[in-house]
């Protein structure tokens, strides 16, 4: 009985140490914008305000940022998912 619970201890380690990670995620997304803003001239920043202001669902850098997630899983955006991301073939060290 003893090296079944050893067993069972380990294998549930085992799948808590392998859960997967989930990148960025919104915050993630929004602090880099905030740093990105930052650091931009104020050219840039007007060049933003300027793309943003078309846009209704998105008024900050920051908003902008996630939208991508947002809406890639809706039907009219379906096209936009793999453009999210880039598979690099292993042991490549630029694009």
């Amino acid at each position: 009985m003893r090296h079944v619970c050893y067993a069972a201890a380990t294998l549930l380690l085992g799948f808590l140490a392998s859960v997967p990670c989930f990148g960025w995620g919104s915050d993630g997304h929004k602090i880099i914008a905030e740093i990105a803003w930052q650091e931009m001239t104020p050219e840039a920043r007007a060049a933003v305000e300027k793309l943003l202001a078309d846009d209704p669902d998105c008024h900050t850098i920051q908003e902008a940022s996630v939208r991508a997630d947002e809406v890639r899983r809706e039907p009219e955006y379906a096209w936009t998912a793999p453009l999210h991301y880039v598979n690099l073939p292993p042991g490549s060290e630029s694009l």
